[in-house]
């Protein structure tokens, strides 16, 4: 299946709209029963990526039950998945200048980043689905934060250390995740060649 072709594009938006569970929520494995926030503002996003490859004109309240959502399991996201989520829902086109600046506010609130556990992490894990607080996904938390707040227009807050997370990202750049947020925010070390993204 060619990703990029209208075709294929129109057959995963069908099989995604067929998985969907209760309130149209996504769970692991299509488990209607066992609904996954995350999963569920992922697969929103798929379907808004599909519809732009098949230039579908969504309705213009469609991403409204993600912010409902997001409001209601806040708390249940890493800050992690909670910046991804907030970069999603920006590139669709959501209001979300106050849940970034929540999301500053819960980072400037954490340790630095030596009081973390230290990160012990395999070239292609993912920061997305790892619950651990670390010093990583402290720093790759910001760094993605940073680049959605500015996107929204909004100060970054004094508290939080943009060059020193970044500085630490660096330092773990053979990570796939982090390699990309590298990229994306143009601050990927000289010494490593790269076209991925996040």
């Amino acid at each position: 299946c060619d990703w990029s072709s209208d075709v294929c594009s129109s057959d995963l938006r069908i099989r995604l709209i067929s998985m969907a569970g209760n309130n149209g929520y996504f769970g692991w494995w299509s488990d209607a029963n066992n609904t996954n926030p995350f999963v569920t503002f992922y697969a929103y996003y798929a379907d808004f990526r599909a519809s732009q490859q098949l230039r579908i004109q969504l309705p213009a309240n469609h991403g409204q039950p993600l912010l409902e959502l997001y409001a209601k399991s806040v708390n249940d996201l890493t800050l992690v998945q909670r910046a991804l989520v907030l970069s999603w829902l920006q590139e669709m086109g959501l209001p979300v200048k106050t849940q970034i600046e929540g999301l500053m506010m819960q980072l400037a609130s954490n340790a630095a980043f030596n009081q973390f556990d230290k990160d012990n992490l395999t070239i292609d894990a993912s920061l997305a689905f790892d619950a651990k607080k670390t010093a990583l996904s402290q720093a790759f938390a910001s760094v993605l934060t940073h680049n959605i707040a500015t996107k929204a227009g909004l100060p970054w807050l004094q508290g939080l250390d943009y060059d020193a997370a970044v500085i630490y990202l660096q330092n773990h750049a053979q990570n796939v995740m982090v390699k990309g947020l590298l990229f994306l925010v143009q601050r990927l070390p000289s010494s490593i060649t790269s076209n991925t993204s996040i």
